[in-house]
């Protein structure tokens, strides 16, 4: 973010101060309909985790940080939604509801799978020929989730192909492995209501890989 030095003087000093102020800040910006701008040009560099551990602990962060500051100020939101004339309401309905409606689908989709392979099992030990239907749903859930992230997977990496810089078979595991990726989403999610207090600590960048060799 760049932030104009006017808004900081009237501030008077830094004020946000949660484990995720970048999306303190916007949340801020919506309920004060400060007008910001998005720089389609602007590349910048960053570390991620190389260890999905580590990256399991970096997005508790900011799942815990997002909630923590959607139940501060979504009352405020919802205020401002239902308020005749309000700017932004777009903007202000879909932060309203942030990553929910997507969570949502994929919490249902992964609790029908795991109830399947409940009936699957039971169905078993029980010798009974329901389990191929139980069986046959498992498959056409995994299948219908797994199709709808490889789908999100293509849309980045024929957005992007421009700038993510790798080479054909790195983007080929990438496009099988992203889909694993955002399914651990969903457990992180639901500790996220499990755990009280989550505190910022470092995030572990271990990758020494060059640049130029990742486009090979």
């Amino acid at each position: 973010f760049y932030v104009a030095n006017d808004l900081v003087k009237g501030w008077g000093g830094w004020p946000f101060h949660s484990i995720t102020e970048d999306y303190e800040i916007t949340k801020w910006s919506l309920l004060n309909d400060i007008k910001g701008y998005y720089c389609e040009a602007a590349l910048i560099a960053d570390e991620q985790p190389t260890k999905m551990n580590s990256s399991k602990t970096q997005r508790l962060r900011w799942v815990k940080g997002h909630n923590e500051i959607d139940s501060r100020d979504n009352g405020k939101l919802m205020k401002q939604i239902f308020t005749p004339g309000t700017k932004n309401l777009f903007f202000k309905l879909d932060y309203m509801f942030s990553l929910v409606p997507v969570l949502f689908m994929l919490v249902g989709l992964v609790s029908f799978f795991i109830y399947s392979g409940v009936i699957l099992i039971i169905s078993i030990c029980l010798a009974s020929e329901v389990w191929l239907i139980a069986l046959s749903y498992m498959l056409k859930t995994f299948l219908a989730l797994y199709g709808i992230l490889l789908l999100h997977t293509s849309l980045g990496l024929i957005g992007d192909r421009d700038i993510i810089k790798l080479g054909f078979w790195k983007k080929v595991g990438l496009f099988f492995y992203f889909p694993y990726f955002m399914w651990s989403w969903v457990p992180v999610y639901v500790k996220s209501f499990l755990v009280k207090t989550v505190i910022w600590t470092p995030t572990e960048h271990k990758s020494t890989e060059d640049v130029e060799v990742m486009k090979k």
